[in-house]
């Protein structure tokens, strides 16, 4: 059956020639899912010797045994490895591991090191699919006891490569679905905040919204650094809070917004563009490129804005506040 499935999941696949993203994905989900996976000491290939392919990177979500939404973020750390944070809706902080992908006779396979929980080593996922838009992908997880008695990274391949077809190597099929237009970012500008609060912020706002009613921006002091920015939307009984503090890029002023959004977190920017001399009347624009959930530090993040502080793609809708008396 695993045969007959690879070869006909290939044969509808458009693989290219090239490592599927899809592929290297999939196989982290069924790493991440399954507890009783085989963890091997040594990985397919050492080093790892496949580039990135940059369509494995971003957002994807899958559901495990307990139908509970499971978010993966797949972000680049260097020309050959990826780092895959996994994250459970229920979970306020991601798993972050190190992966790799490796070509076994044009069979792909995703490295993954699992150096967070015991057993420490590496778990394998093979990619069987992807459709042509690579926002569905489909994997086998690698099952194999045999795996945790290699001695060496050549002896794992050489078992890989007599057991391609072999159905008792392999488990469960896992398929994800990749998210698009998220723009959370996994890191604010600053960390920690280095900029003071400014007391004429402090106050209620009120904000026209789409629908051409008013949401109402309450902001308090939350520390020295911080404000506790509180949003009640028209015709909505439930009030959001979200923690906030400025940063400074280059001359242009930004806050950052600690959000949680569906099951998800992350920060999302608001530059300033301008205020009345009375600071009653301020303009803001949301920061709205897809890009920062590939990045991996808070140097990135601000090294990504400085370079696009004059790109009007760069940002979405514009907010203007007025301030309540």
């Amino acid at each position: 059956m695993h045969k007959r499935l690879l070869d006909k999941e290939i044969a509808d696949s458009s693989i290219d020639g090239s490592p599927l993203g899809v592929r290297g994905f999939i196989m982290l989900l069924m790493f991440l899912l399954f507890a009783g996976c085989i963890v091997s000491k040594y990985p397919i290939d050492d080093p790892a010797a496949v580039k990135i392919d940059p369509r494995l990177l971003g957002k994807w979500e899958t559901k495990g045994f307990s139908e509970d939404s499971i978010i993966y973020t797949i972000t680049q750390q260097d020309d050959y490895r990826y780092f895959v944070a996994l994250k459970h809706k229920q979970e306020k902080k991601p798993k972050k591991y190190p992966a790799f992908l490796s070509d076994v006779n044009n069979n792909w396979f995703l490295n993954i090191y699992n150096n967070v929980d015991s057993p420490i080593g590496y778990s394998f996922l093979e990619i069987l699919n992807a459709n042509a838009a690579y926002d569905k992908v489909t994997t086998l997880t690698v099952s194999d006891s045999a795996l945790k008695y290699m001695n060496s990274a050549a002896e794992v391949r050489a078992y890989l490569t007599k057991n391609l077809h072999n159905p008792l190597s392999f488990s469960d099929t896992t398929h994800l679905n990749k998210l698009v237009g998220y723009n959370l970012s996994l890191y604010p500008i600053n960390d920690p905040p280095k900029i003071k609060i400014d007391a004429r912020l402090l106050g209620k706002w009120k904000a026209k919204n789409k629908n051409g009613g008013y949401d109402i921006y309450t902001i308090a002091k939350k520390g020295l650094y911080q404000y506790l920015v509180t949003v009640k939307e028209d015709k909505k009984k439930a009030t959001g809070k979200k923690i906030a503090y400025l940063s400074q890029v280059n001359n242009a002023w930004f806050l950052n917004m600690y959000c949680e959004e569906n099951g998800d977190e992350g920060y999302r920017f608001m530059k300033f563009l301008g205020a009345d001399p009375s600071y009653d009347k301020v303009t803001t624009v949301n920061v709205a490129d897809s890009s920062f959930i590939y990045l991996n530090s808070s140097a990135e993040v601000r090294n990504l804005i400085a370079k696009n502080l004059n790109n009007h793609s760069f940002y979405g809708d514009t907010l203007r506040l007025y301030k309540m008396k």
